[in-house]
């Protein structure tokens, strides 16, 4: 029997022996797939989704805020567990009983070895932090240069209606190409903000008539597309506010607004 825990334990030691050096191998690339998402993925999918500027720049910010608190979760467990490891090792040379010294000096390579494979993510997260805000400046560029330099509750509210229209547009389009008809869901969401489903339809059909013989798969048309039924059809919103009676003009003193330089 004892031969055979022998062998085992020998198998075991070897084994061990064969993964850290194959590991040490991949280090390198380990490295650079710390992020959760590239740049591309980020710029495109996570963003890329919404139908306005502001819309893209509170993304960025939701995303920017989940990843702060990701940051400070994971610095302070590598620091917990950089600190945890330093007191066991204290600890195992005050430690006068031999087992106790090498168990303490195993927890404490234990938390050492914790901490590596912790700040591995942590510092995918910060250069993850690092492309949000790029993306950030370059949006808030954009937002001020086309709204006289402000950036503020305000601007977000005015551009919601122009929003809303091509983000129904965009989404009614999906489902014409798909089935030939607008879904329930989607006529409910047009008739939310004022405008009458059937119509949009008709609109929809003669741009997928002009485009039935285009050949190039850019999206560049769509977007075009989406842009100038906002730009035409946006105040739709307004007018059933109108008609149901509400105020339709943006009340400002709760808002964030963003204050003049003295």
């Amino acid at each position: 029997m004892s031969n055979d825990l022998t062998k085992k334990n020998q198998t075991t030691i070897a084994l061990a022996k064969q993964s850290q050096s194959a590991l040490a191998k991949c280090d390198h690339a380990i490295k650079i797939w710390t992020r959760s998402r590239s740049g591309v993925a980020l710029r495109n999918i996570t963003i890329g989704n919404e139908q306005s500027p502001l819309r893209q720049m509170r993304k960025v910010v939701a995303e920017l805020q989940k990843k702060k608190l990701a940051m400070v979760e994971a610095k302070y467990k590598v620091l917990k567990n950089k600190k945890s490891a330093e007191m066991k090792r204290d600890e195992a040379t005050r430690e006068l009983n031999p087992l106790k010294k090498e168990y303490l000096e195993l927890e404490a390579e234990e938390l050492e070895i914790m901490s590596d494979l912790v700040e591995q993510p942590y510092q995918g997260a910060m250069r993850e932090v690092i492309e949000l805000t790029i993306l950030h400046d370059a949006l808030e560029k954009k937002i001020r240069k086309e709204n006289n330099g402000k950036l503020d509750e305000e601007v977000f509210e005015r551009e919601e209606s122009k929003y809303w229209v091509k983000r129904s547009f965009a989404q009614s389009l999906r489902d014409m190409r798909q089935s030939g008809k607008i879904t329930t869901g989607n006529q409910e969401l047009l008739e939310q903000i004022g405008l009458d489903p059937s119509v949009v339809k008709k609109i929809l059909e003669h741009f997928i008539e002009l485009n039935r013989g285009d050949t190039n798969p850019s999206g560049y048309n769509i977007e075009q597309f989406l842009e100038e039924c906002a730009e035409k059809y946006h105040t739709a919103a307004a007018s059933k506010m109108e008609r149901m009676g509400l105020p339709c003009d943006i009340e400002t003193d709760h808002l964030m607004l963003e204050l003049p330089e003295e």
